[in-house]
Formats: C-alpha cells, sequence, structure tokens
C-alpha cells in the first residue's frame, strides 16, 4: 500500500515550490489515488468549471456537534478548508499533469568523480558541475525553475522575471538573477551556501524562510542538529574552483589540493615532505589526473592513488 502523505508536501505543491522529486511523489500518492477514483464515479465533477467544495454545509455541519467538541473543531475549520481546497486544486490540476507528463519528463545532469562540467540550462542559466555532483529539472524548466541538486556547483543565474530555486536535502534557495554556490554531497551533514553577486532567500521544511543573505556571506545548515549559521567570508576566494580556466601562480601546494578537491569531488592528501612547494601553472579541460600529471611534470613528485583519494609524494 502507499504511504500516505504529511499535509506539508501539498501546501509545497500548491505554492509552486515542489522539486522534480517531491512532484513525482506527490502524483503517485495514495491521497491522488483516492481523490481521482472519486472524480471517475462522479464524472460531473470533473466537467464542470464552478465545482467547489460546499463550505457552507461543512460550517453548518460544525456547528450541529455538540458543544463539548465545538471549540475544538472550530479551531481547526480553517485548516480543513484550506486543505479542501488544495485538494480541489490538485484535481483540477491533474489532467494538465497526465497530458503533460512526457514533456515534463525529469532530465538529470551529472559530472562523474574526477571530472567537472560546464552546462547551461534551457534559461540561459550556467551551471559549473564539480565532481560527482548532479541537477534534475523537467523539460518545461524555462517556465518553472525548479533545481534538485546534490553534490557541489556553481550557478550563474539568467535574469528572466522568474524565480530560480535549487532544493538541496532539507533546503530550498531561491533567486532571480545571483551568482552563488551550493555545496550538498548526499552523504554529507551540511548545506552550505556561499553568495558571490545578487542576493539569495534559504527556507527550510514547511517553508520556514532561514536566511537572506547578501553578497560576500556564507549559509552553513546541519542536516543532524537542523541549526544553521551566516558569515561574512571571502567568497571570491572560496569558489575559484568554479573558474573554467583555472590558473594558479606560485600557489602553495596545500591551497592547489584544496581547490582540486572541490573542482573534482575527490580528497587529495599532500605529505609532509613536499608540504613546502608552490607551483605555476594552468588548466581547463584537463581531469584530476590530468592536473596530477601535469604536476609531476613540474616537480619531483608522484601520486598515488588509492580508491577515492590521491596523496601527492615527492618521486623516488
Amino acid at each position: 500500500m502507499k504511504k500516505k502523505l504529511s499535509p506539508d508536501l501539498f501546501a509545497r505543491f500548491y505554492s509552486g515550490l515542489l522539486s522534480p522529486r517531491e512532484e513525482k511523489k506527490l502524483l503517485g500518492s495514495q491521497e491522488i489515488d483516492d481523490l481521482m477514483r472519486e472524480q471517475w464515479e462522479n464524472p460531473s465533477e470533473m466537467k464542470s468549471d464552478s465545482y467547489n467544495p460546499d463550505f457552507d454545509r461543512i460550517y453548518g455541519n460544525i456547528q450541529k456537534n455538540n458543544t463539548g467538541r465545538r471549540q475544538a473543531i472550530l479551531r481547526n475549520f480553517s485548516r480543513i478548508a484550506a486543505a479542501l481546497l488544495l485538494l480541489a486544486g490538485i484535481s483540477a490540476s491533474w489532467l494538465y499533469f497526465t497530458n503533460t507528463q512526457k514533456k515534463t519528463d525529469p532530465e538529470t545532469i551529472y559530472a562523474y568523480p574526477g571530472s567537472a562540467m560546464d552546462y547551461t540550462l534551457p534559461d540561459g542559466t550556467r551551471v559549473f558541475l564539480t565532481g560527482n555532483s548532479s541537477i534534475t529539472f523537467h523539460k518545461n524548466f524555462i517556465d518553472h525553475r525548479n533545481i534538485e541538486f546534490q553534490g557541489l556547483a556553481f550557478f550563474e543565474v539568467a535574469k528572466t522575471g522568474r524565480p530560480f530555486r535549487v532544493f538541496a536535502g532539507e533546503t530550498a534557495i531561491e533567486v532571480t538573477g545571483t551568482s552563488f554556490s551550493v555545496s550538498a554531497p548526499e552523504s554529507g551533514t551540511h548545506t552550505v551556501v556561499e553568495l558571490l553577486e545578487g542576493s539569495v532567500i534559504i527556507t527550510g521544511t514547511e517553508n520556514k524562510m532561514l536566511a537572506k543573505l547578501e553578497p560576500g556571506l556564507s549559509f552553513t545548515f546541519n542536516k543532524i542538529s537542523k541549526e544553521f549559521t551566516v558569515q561574512k567570508t571571502d567568497t571570491e576566494k572560496l569558489t575559484l574552483w568554479r573558474l573554467k580556466k583555472l590558473s594558479f601562480s606560485n600557489a602553495p601546494v596545500s591551497e592547489i589540493a584544496g581547490i582540486l578537491e572541490k573542482r573534482f569531488g575527490k580528497t587529495v592528501h599532500i605529505s609532509q615532505e613536499i608540504a613546502s612547494m608552490r607551483f605555476t601553472f594552468t588548466i581547463e579541460n584537463e581531469t584530476l589526473e590530468q592536473t596530477l600529471d601535469l604536476i609531476c611534470g613540474i616537480a619531483p613528485v608522484e601520486y598515488l592513488k588509492n580508491k577515492d583519494s590521491y596523496l601527492i609524494k615527492a618521486s623516488k
């Protein structure tokens, strides 16, 4: 049997805030099945453009209840009425979703570990995806600019007048035209937003606003404690990994390793004996291993690979 859904999911649908995954979950829920079965048995309601719940009759029935229960019911009446309106709205929208299902099937763009990708969305928004990151969006994205995301990415949002929303774990980031990075690893404990230009509004569960960021601020959300912090930081430096053409000039090897980790989604360790080394080079479309080969060609160092991590050390 299908699981019952929380009222919050219906509220997010009615507000246009569902991610592609949540929308698919809602349209396949037991509530929708029950609603459509009822509509099938009463086809006249589907043909009527003026069908609405009879709230006067509902309220009259409430008034007939015994005095002991009346106050509790009245306290919940507005919530019940709102829920009925939501279901009516979903019913009216069902035919639209059914007819456009093929047009709105989600599309996923994935950057493989050890690589990076510069991708342009249908609305003109540019996304720089680091290794092991993905974005999912519907093919009617220009009308509903909702992105489901995991990993690490930098967004340069096109100004179209329509909201642009990134759903990352338990948070949603909403903007119109803005440049920002989002770090939300699927197995990680924190979601981090770093704002370079524009402004963003970050909401949590039940559409509760958590923060509004200005340029130079970063937002960190703890998925376990549900707590968050906002602080000033050098967002320009922290998002260097986003540049398609990345240049290092006499940069410490430890700094280079940190940037490569973000860019390619792999762990890069530095041995102590090469900690004082500095490098000058430029990369653009290289993979992580091609970049490490380049470093090894500059100085007497080598790298060792161990599953998902790399160690750069002095060559023998």
